[in-house]
């Protein structure tokens, strides 16, 4: 299904995720049963796996990776330069070879079930971010520090002025002293120790140097106990400490600089304080299964940001693995190590990470108004003794906000909770960061794992998906549901386009939230296959019971027999409407011009109209709005219907779809409102 070993694995990754962001973000191809064909690139490649959350696995093509990107730019945006693109993508695809040679011997261990510790599962990220151009790239005495390499280093420690530290704590004890702590020495009278990276302590020599040469700050060299890289290069991990450290780093990962910004630190310590209040009992009462990683400290010199550092909490024992290491693909070709945990309960597995990462997170959304941006790398699962999900870990506080229609309430328990860290979602910006990070990067990444490790089929986990939001909509909760409402009805989500993003060299942690990256948007994955079969005999049991359901009969009427309704229905032709093979609602359609309705408007000689009937199973899922738009799309002319004018679910549920109310209409049997899709 996957690469055979004898290929480039580094190769063969960056060109399966360069052709999969190709697709993502407006290019196109032909799929011809186990090929697909990408006529605009010149390029064909064998299709491995097909899959609808839009992340195929493809055999070799005949250019390089970089060609590739080259020609990928040339369609997308033939007026940029791709130059700083192509550089990169040929920077990325060197780490990735040399992290696949080095951790050759230990990958079979690595991808296998079998318990891994917190920091082997974190340093195993050897191919990156699957839907990333350039997830690697480290570069110069940086790259000695690549978490894949596992390397084990001091800190460098710094003695400045306390006059220039700002610093701040919700864990009780100072910033100041936390950093004494973890080095096991205390500071002279007047001054603060500081622990650096060391790659960005030599940056700090030169870019602060008269902080050097004047005494402000004194460098002590490495010192203290040795630590290591997490999947993130700049946070560092010691087991035996309380504390993870976050730095700031004058280096560009992926999109961005790697430096913390004053606004992000406060941002970190105001969450923590938060958590110590009536709202974070609220939030771990709303989602027991989950907790937010804080960073409740931070030592700071103003003005030169390098000296930044956070405090991260270090609570992460057990089996625990970031899901973008779960779903990362072997990279010779056997299956992840989600599907290799998962094997032979794929959907059992999948259900129990729904109610630990998924139902949390809406949660906390619905019931407390905390919105996070948990990507993939970022949502962590410590698993059960027998391989399942057991309790999900949020970590890094640059993605911690909360959404607009909360702030009151917040402010009522924090005054001005968010004002000048800039931690307040917008209700339309919320739901669009929402719907990528949680569910389009990190649900339908588990999905696809679980889906290409060939034990189950999408479209299942996909409806499991829908359904659990659907049920979580209908709960309702303190604020409003509108990302589920987006999620579920909209025909769209929004998706990050990394490919975009990184050809116009755009820095996502600079500027305005809402303008640091390129969105485009995808068809709704949860849509489904949907299919009208026109009624035959074996529908008629089914159809019997839909219309003898009491919200059914109360517009369409009393059924008695379903086999008579039909021979007297006339011009009006009935079908049955299934989702991905199963059915769920009944339609009928006809030509207008044919209709009784057509002697009370101007009716156009093809006007097509409709009934529908849902079943209660299907209702508020977001499939009857995919019923109708497909309808309503598919036919080249007028679509029209005439619910009951007192159905006000029906004309709302039709207005939302774009129809148009056109007034009201006495026809024989009732009052009726024309509804018009032109």
């Amino acid at each position: 299904m996957l690469a055979p070993p004898r290929q480039d694995a580094a190769a063969l990754a960056a060109t399966t995720t360069l052709l999969n962001c190709y697709l993502r973000e407006g290019g196109t191809a032909t799929f011809r049963e186990d090929r697909a064909v990408f006529n605009d690139l010149g390029v064909e490649a064998e299709l491995l796996y097909r899959s609808r959350t839009l992340h195929h696995r493809f055999g070799p093509v005949p250019v390089t990776p970089t060609e590739l990107a080259r020609r990928i730019s040339l369609q997308l945006d033939p007026g940029t330069s791709a130059q700083a693109l192509l550089d990169r993508v040929e920077a990325s695809l060197e780490c990735v070879r040399g992290y696949v040679e080095a951790r050759t011997p230990d990958l079979d261990r690595l991808f296998a079930p079998e318990p891994l510790s917190f920091i082997d599962s974190d340093q195993a990220l050897v191919l990156g971010h699957p839907l990333h151009p350039t997830p690697k790239g480290l570069s110069g005495r940086l790259a000695q520090y690549a978490p894949e390499l596992q390397p084990h280093f001091p800190l460098h420690w710094l003695s400045v002025e306390s006059r220039l530290v700002v610093h701040d704590s919700a864990t009780g004890t100072p910033a100041p002293q936390l950093a004494e702590q973890l080095l096991g020495e205390s500071a002279p009278p007047g001054r603060i120790l500081i622990p650096a990276h060391p790659w960005e302590a030599g940056f700090l020599a030169r870019a602060a140097s008269t902080l050097f040469t004047t005494g402000a700050v004194i460098d002590l060299g490495p010192q203290g106990a040795p630590v290591t890289p997490t999947s993130s290069v700049r946070t560092v991990y010691n087991a035996q400490w309380p504390y993870q450290l976050k730095f700031s780093l004058h280096a560009r990962v992926t999109n961005s600089m790697r430096v913390t910004l004053p606004k992000e630190l406060r941002r970190a310590v105001e969450a923590k304080r938060l958590d110590g209040t009536i709202v974070g009992e609220q939030a771990r009462a709303a989602a027991p299964h989950l907790t937010v990683v804080h960073d409740p400290a931070y030592l700071q010199v103003p003005d030169h940001d390098g000296f930044s550092v956070l405090f991260r909490e270090n609570a992460f024992e057990g089996d625990v693995s970031a899901l973008t290491v779960l779903c990362q693909d072997h990279p010779f070709g056997g299956r992840s190590r989600l599907a290799n945990l998962a094997a032979g309960r794929e959907r059992e597995w999948f259900q129990a990470y729904l109610q630990t990462v998924i139902v949390s997170l809406v949660r906390l959304y619905l019931d407390v108004g905390l919105t996070y941006e948990p990507h993939q790398q970022n949502t962590l699962l410590r698993l059960a003794a027998d391989g399942m999900p057991e309790h999900a870990l949020i970590r890094d506080s640059q993605g911690y906000f909360h959404r607009e229609a909360a702030h009151a309430d917040i402010c009522a328990v924090l005054p001005q909770h968010g004002e000048a860290t800039e931690s307040i979602f917008s209700e339309a910006l919320a739901d669009e960061r929402l719907v990528y990070y949680p569910f389009l990067n990190n649900a339908l990444g588990v999905i696809d794992a679980l889906g290409a490790g060939g034990g189950i089929d999408e479209p299942l986990l996909l409806g499991d998906l829908r359904d659990t939001l659907a049920r979580e909509r209908k709960a309702g909760g303190r604020y409003p549901h509108s990302l589920l409402d987006r999620l579920l009805d909209d025909a769209t989500w929004p998706c990050k386009a990394n490919l975009r993003t990184r050809l116009h060299d755009m820095d996502e942690l600079v500027g305005d939230i809402s303008t640091q990256s390129v969105y485009v948007t995808i068809p709704n994955p949860l849509t489904p296959t949907i299919e009208l079969v026109e009624v035959t005999e074996s529908h008629h049991e089914l159809l019997q019971r839909w219309m003898r359901e009491p919200r059914v009969a109360q517009w369409w009427g009393e059924v008695d027999d379903v086999r008579t309704y039909l021979d007297g229905l006339g011009h009006v032709t009935p079908h049955v409407a299934y989702a991905d093979g199963e059915p769920f609602a009944y339609v009928e359609t006809y030509w207008a011009v044919e209709d009784e309705l057509a002697r009370h408007y101007a009716a156009h000689p093809d006007d097509r109209g409709l009934h529908l009937l849902v079943a209660e199973a299907y209702a508020g899922t977001g499939v009857p709005r995919a019923l109708v738009r497909q309808l309503v799309e598919g036919h080249h002319g007028r679509t029209v219907c005439e619910p009951d004018a007192r159905n006000g679910r029906m004309l709302a549920f039709c207005q939302a779809l774009g129809g148009e109310i056109r007034g009201e209409i006495d026809l024989p049997h009732k009052r009726a409102a024309l509804v018009v899709w032109d």
